[in-house]
């Protein structure tokens, strides 16, 4: 079982489509700032079902 507070993250997209890196970077900081302590990336809020694969795996990493 999981304590605390997790956080599912959005996936921010550039104008042309892209992920936006420095964004997702931003929003994982500011989460963990705020004491956040769990962040869940590429899930359903997070645009998942657009993603590719490699998309995913860059995320995780």
């Amino acid at each position: 079982m999981f304590d605390g507070c997790t956080v599912a993250l959005i996936t921010p997209f550039d104008a042309g489509g892209k992920i936006d890196f420095t964004g997702v970077r931003a929003l994982a900081e500011l989460h963990l700032r705020a004491g956040t302590d769990g962040i869940l990336v590429a899930g359903c809020t997070g645009e998942s079902f657009v993603l590719s694969d490699s998309e995913r795996i860059e995320l995780y990493t």
